[in-house]
């Protein structure tokens, strides 16, 4: 909190600089109503929008409101009265019929209100089946849960979250419209929100970041047929059987369709795995054992590390090979930057199969040609190739470069760009250079004062 208080107030008084005082109290009053007295709104449908969805659907049965049957999948286990009634009310008011809950009960003796909670739910929706089962752990007893779903389609839900109302008929609408539309609908995946405080909202599928985390965790929908064909959960994943289950659909979906809308509402408390996995130690151990194993089912090597962040991982690709990179620079004069960035790849770079091609463009400094030929002198295999267009096309240039280039890999350089690490090139293959690698990488740049310059480009 305090973090965010000081970005707020050093960009208020940014603003202020820049637009003027006017503006940022505009902007600081729309901010106070959006955050203070507007959260609601901000991640539900509009009332009427609601109510609308609850019309729609009156009087209808499962079977006679149109949208496919979603059996969600939740352990129960000592469940807190509040929690587990708010839970439960979040299910009975759907505004869709067309979902059905199915518990499993491993509580203790000490908690018996438990059933007594649930019987007294099944009274008012029939919809709610339950059954009280021996604790084997979180997978093993959601695999209980999935033995009494009698969907078409699965959710896993937490017994101490929420459903957002209209949950079960947005899932249901978006699986029609991927059908209609002849797309896969065997795993969608919706957003969520840590009330009150975070919300996560998720790209599009992103097979790098699935790997970098469980990203997609809820609410996730997915095809009753591909859990069994997997066989449901892994109970020595336990603490990342989640993750673990999401990995092995996708290897059999090859994606996940994103439902942009707030579906769930994560409750993070001590001891929750969302609040971190200082709460449970062994989530980490479990989750690197689940993208190891799915490393070894796609037939793609690496070593899978900590990430940067608490519950977040990296793979680090093993090169396939020894692929050849080309280097090309375009340049025009400017030989003090040139003579930097040709000295730091040469002495800074640890991947040594690469040649550099600087592609000269009109320069006009006698004294750039003298370069050019001692640099070719002290830098081993250095190519300088002539560009014969007149003017800057930096596309021109590049593609002429390319004809030189004997490498399987291109990289496109400025001329102003230093190496400040060893394996930059190294990292670069490494996303590249495996199966299933990516056919372009881009690295992240820095100005000369560490501010940030570029980190990717994101797109859809």
């Amino acid at each position: 909190r305090l973090k965010r208080v000081r970005e707020l107030a050093g960009y208020a008084v940014q603003l202020t600089k820049d637009e003027g005082l006017p503006t940022m109290l505009k902007r600081g009053a729309g901010f106070v109503k959006r955050r203070c007295f507007g959260k609601r709104a901000r991640y539900l449908p509009a009332k009427k929008v609601l109510e609308a969805q609850r019309a729609e659907m009156a009087g209808k049965t499962a079977a006679e409101c149109g949208l496919p049957t979603i059996s969600i999948l939740t352990p129960l286990y000592n469940t807190p009265e509040k929690y587990l009634r708010e839970f439960l009310d979040s299910f009975v008011n759907q505004t869709a019929p067309n979902g059905q809950l199915c518990l499993a009960d491993a509580s203790d003796a000490e908690h018996a209100d438990v059933k007594r909670i649930v019987e007294e739910y099944q009274t008012k929706n029939q919809r709610i089946v339950y059954k009280k089962i021996e604790n084997k752990g979180i997978a093993a007893n959601t695999n209980a849960a999935a033995e009494l779903a009698a969907g078409e389609y699965l959710a896993l839900a937490d017994h101490d979250d929420i459903l957002a109302p209209h949950a079960m008929y947005t899932m249901g609408k978006a699986i029609l419209q991927l059908r209609a539309q002849g797309e896969p609908d065997g795993l969608l995946f919706s957003k969520s929100i840590q009330r009150p405080m975070v919300a996560h909202f998720k790209p599009d599928y992103a097979p790098d970041y699935l790997l970098c985390c469980n990203y997609i965790c809820h609410l996730a929908v997915f095809q009753k047929a591909l859990w069994d064909e997997i066989g449901g959960e892994r109970p020595e994943c336990d603490g990342s059987q989640d993750h673990d289950l999401f990995l092995r659909l996708v290897e059999k979906t090859s994606g996940a369709a994103h439902v942009p809308q707030v579906l769930y509402y994560w409750r993070v408390h001590t001891g929750s795995t969302s609040g971190g996995t200082d709460a449970k130690p062994y989530v980490a151990a479990a989750a690197k054992k689940a993208l190891a194993d799915h490393l070894a089912r796609t037939g793609r090597t690496g070593t899978v590390e900590d990430g940067l962040f608490p519950s977040t991982y990296r793979v680090k690709w093993d090169i396939v090979g020894d692929p050849k990179v080309s280097i090309l620079i375009p340049n025009k004069d400017h030989t003090d930057d040139l003579e930097k960035c040709l000295h730091s790849i040469w002495t800074k770079t640890s991947w040594e199969n690469f040649e550099v091609i600087v592609i000269e463009n009109n320069s006009t400094d006698p004294a750039t040609f003298t370069y050019y030929k001692e640099a070719r002198q002290r830098y081993d295999g250095l190519q300088v190739v002539s560009y014969p267009q007149k003017g800057f096309n930096f596309s021109g240039i590049n593609n002429f470069g390319r004809q030189y280039a004997s490498g399987d890999y291109l990289l496109l350089l400025n001329n102003d760009v230093e190496v400040r690490n060893a394996d930059w090139l190294t990292e670069l293959l490494r996303q590249c250079a495996h199966p299933g690698g990516a056919a372009i990488c881009g690295a992240e740049l820095f100005y000369p004062d560490e501010t940030l310059q570029h980190a990717g480009v994101g797109t859809g």
